[in-house]
């Protein structure tokens, strides 16, 4: 008899060591996955900084950047090629935190920041006019969320006019 309280007295403490067990990893897990996303919001926004500062290393681009978010129809096709590369690489930046942000991959404000600045450029006549020939290739669910994005935003040269190439 005392054998069989000895043997339901380990087998509970067994049990209460795995569930122990369990709950530790779950915590070592949580823990771990924020860690990889913040990890993963920091090297993104490493790369989207540096993107973005090219314009701040170029009086150029910058003056390209301005023309083509005011008139893209009106640059020159050297122009158009170098506005389109750019813009294709900051949108492939905003579609990856959006497809990031729909796993919780990434930081939701950050992300938000990224996709709405995305929303305000293509709401200039520049924008727009690139954006017309280019959002057939991205992913439709990315560009039904800029278009609503869109809507509401303003565009950034009413939000910031020295982005006007005109002011």
């Amino acid at each position: 008899m005392i054998w069989d309280a000895i043997t339901t007295i380990t087998s509970l403490l067994a049990a209460a060591g795995v569930i122990a067990s369990i709950i530790y990893l779950a915590k070592e897990v949580r823990q771990s996955a924020i860690a990889t996303r913040a990890s993963a919001t920091d090297a993104w926004l490493a790369d989207y900084n540096a993107m973005v500062l090219e314009i701040t290393r170029s009086q150029e681009m910058a003056n390209l950047f301005r023309r083509g978010l005011t008139d893209f129809d009106g640059l020159n096709g050297d122009d158009k090629m170098r506005f389109h590369v750019w813009m294709v690489a900051h949108l492939l930046n905003a579609q990856t935190s959006y497809l990031q942000l729909q796993d919780g991959a990434i930081n939701e404000q950050a992300a938000v920041q990224t996709i709405g600045f995305n929303a305000a450029l293509i709401k200039t006549t520049g924008g727009r006019q690139w954006w017309d020939y280019i959002k057939p290739i991205w992913r439709e669910s990315f560009v039904a969320h800029l278009e609503a994005l869109a809507v509401e935003a303003q565009s950034i040269s009413d939000l910031w006019p020295w982005f006007d190439a005109n002011n």
